[in-house]
């Protein structure tokens, strides 16, 4: 809808739940080796529903944000709510962490372990269309920055998945970028599968998500591409 994001509102919902225009105090969560802080809320009263929504940021420059989280493999910033509450910061910052865990699983351990069944398939965690289609963008453009900064993902509140998006700061794209040896490295590789192994290089390593990559790009990429090579 017009490239938005609809997710609930928290930052509203937490100031309508303690009927104050004021912010509360703050309490640290996390501190990193370098002793940058991450901090949550200490809202009184939280809203019934705190699963969504979220809007968060791969971001490599997370000591600059009040409110990050770590996991096994990358630092993430909170972008809506951006004054989580105690509870809030907690259950996404898990749930996050039981979502890499997953996709970190990889599809043999996935399907052969009980206690991987148990903990839920990574596809009971991400929506598989919406980072296909990132995949395909990321890729296509070879993306400087992808999963280093200006890299999103939100949940909605009562839905247990994880979407991709929205897509935003491609300046450092198709080559444009004067450092290093990108400009071959683009142009000889498979950015994600050969030089970005990160979220979506592991998605890649499950069959049923290369086959909806494919599928993506037949019936959506390719004729706009045909589309601008034949008429531009």
């Amino acid at each position: 809808n017009g490239g938005t994001v609809r997710i609930a509102d928290l930052d509203a919902k937490n100031r309508r739940a303690n009927r104050s225009s004021e912010d509360p105090e703050t309490v640290v969560q996390c501190e990193d080796e370098k002793g940058h802080e991450s901090v949550a809320w200490l809202w009184s009263n939280e809203p019934a529903d705190i699963t969504g929504g979220y809007l968060i940021e791969f971001n490599n420059r997370y000591s600059k944000e009040d409110s990050w989280f770590e996991t096994e493999t990358r630092h993430m910033t909170f972008k809506s709510p951006k004054k989580p509450s105690v509870g809030e910061f907690e259950y996404i910052s898990s749930y996050v962490r039981e979502a890499e865990a997953a996709l970190y699983r990889g599809p043999d351990e996935s399907s052969a372990s009980d206690d991987a069944a148990d903990a839920g398939s990574v596809w009971d965690y991400f929506d598989m269309d919406s980072w296909a289609r990132m995949y395909l963008i990321q890729d296509f453009f070879v993306q400087s920055d992808d999963e280093y900064y200006s890299f999103y993902f939100y949940k909605n509140a009562g839905d247990p998945l994880l979407y991709c998006g929205p897509v935003w700061d491609f300046d450092l794209c198709l080559g444009n970028m004067n450092c290093g040896d990108y400009y071959r490295t683009s142009a000889q590789t498979l950015w994600l599968r050969d030089s970005r192994k990160r979220w979506l290089h592991q998605m890649d390593q499950y069959p049923e998500f290369r086959e909806k990559v494919k599928a993506l790009y037949l019936e959506e990429l390719e004729p706009v591409i045909r589309d601008l090579l034949e008429n531009e």
